[in-house]
């Protein structure tokens, strides 16, 4: 069964070239099944699909060792039990 994990990740610096390039990544990455920039106490939150717990290190620690990403913190939240998934947005 798919490993689903809510990532919060926070970057080291706001510069465009730092967002770019890390949105750049998660674009192409096919664990990331979500992404979206936020506000608050992180700069974006991802849903991950990932096999095992030890593919979601592997894929988090690469990012992490990956200067040129920027990332400062990753938080990780595996989501137990889906109660409401997304089924469209609601009719006007």
């Amino acid at each position: 069964a798919m490993l689903t994990i809510v990532v919060e990740v926070s970057l080291r610096d706001q510069s465009q070239a730092t967002h770019a390039r890390f949105e750049q990544k998660m674009r192409h990455c096919p664990e990331v099944i979500e992404c979206f920039m936020v506000s608050g106490s992180c700069d974006y939150v991802l849903r991950l699909a990932c096999r095992s717990l030890d593919h979601y290190r592997e894929l988090t620690n690469a990012w992490v060792d990956d200067g040129t990403l920027g990332v400062e913190r990753i938080a990780s939240k595996p989501e137990l039990q889906t109660v409401k998934s997304f089924r469209g947005y609601p009719l006007p």
